[in-house]
């Protein structure tokens, strides 16, 4: 496919119709170069977003439709189940230093103002007064928060949890714990 050359705009346009998944490739990881080039806290936050939200699509595309969100106050990604579409679930990423108040109120805030049946707080620093051990995580009503820097980590304990909003609540608590003894 290499080199491109192109007459004219024209034709070049013509190759972007007739080869849209080439171009998205291309352009998907120009976003990912430049988000590692560019080092800022919103970079750092947006490199995470994509981490996670290629993670949940290699875990969990079969039953959730997975929708990486850039608007403000509804969360960076959204997951609908694809049997019950009134489910879903907000995820707010933290890739930070501090964890402050008024992250947590904004994550509890945005739940209620989008109507999300449930939500997960995933950040890569402790949680002041929920979590402060790296590779844990906890349910507090029905929302998961979770600490770590480990993907297996974080890709078992959301696989576990969203596996237990159509299974049996008291075998969720038991993978979790099992998840967690691991990383003891």
């Amino acid at each position: 496919m290499y080199p491109l050359t192109f007459e004219n705009e024209e034709q070049h346009i013509k190759h972007i119709i007739k080869h849209p998944t080439f171009y998205k490739k291309i352009l998907g990881m120009a976003l990912v170069d430049d988000l590692l080039t560019n080092e800022s806290s919103v970079n750092k936050g947006d490199l995470y977003e994509v981490f996670l939200e290629k993670l949940l699509q290699s875990k969990c595309s079969d039953h959730w439709t997975i929708i990486r969100n850039r608007k403000t106050r509804c969360m960076d990604i959204r997951l609908i189940m694809k049997e019950n579409q009134e489910l879903i679930i907000g995820i707010e990423c933290k890739n930070k230093k501090t964890i402050t108040k008024n992250d947590i109120t904004k994550f509890k805030r945005d739940k209620i103002e989008n109507k999300f049946t449930r939500s997960i707080f995933v950040s890569r620093c402790g949680i002041p007064k929920i979590l402060a051990k790296e590779d844990s995580c906890c349910i507090i009503d029905d929302d998961l928060y979770i600490y770590t820097n480990t993907p297996i980590f974080l890709s078992g304990i959301i696989t576990c949890y969203l596996s237990s909003i159509t299974k049996d609540e008291k075998s969720t608590h038991t993978n979790l714990e099992k998840i967690l003894h691991l990383y003891e």
